[in-house]
């Protein structure tokens, strides 16, 4: 039995109106949108891709009327495949933006 990967995870939640659940299954796929009038339907997607892309995998919790909660969950090591060996991320190293 292997031991879990230290992981990072960011939590966004809202209290708005929810996503209905015939509509969970299709919010990252690109061009779907629930709001007819406005949006590209691009943003869970494009998303959903950079999370991927280093590592990682989002979910999404919603309850309709009761607001929708997205977790990304991200490695804190990323595997180095120039060299074939893992590479740390060191927290204290990332640059501080504000």
């Amino acid at each position: 039995m292997g031991t879990m990967a230290p992981m990072l995870v960011i939590t966004v939640a809202d209290t708005g109106f929810g996503i209905d659940e015939k509509d969970l299954p299709k919010i990252f796929l690109p061009f779907f949108t629930a709001k007819k009038r406005k949006g590209l339907g691009l943003g869970l997607p494009i998303c959903e891709r950079i999370v991927k892309n280093h590592g990682g995998e989002i979910e999404v919790k919603s309850h309709p009327g009761g607001g929708t909660t997205f977790s990304i969950c991200l490695p804190l090591q990323q595997r180095d495949n120039s060299k074939d060996s893992a590479a740390t991320v060191n927290a204290e190293d990332a640059p501080v933006r504000g």
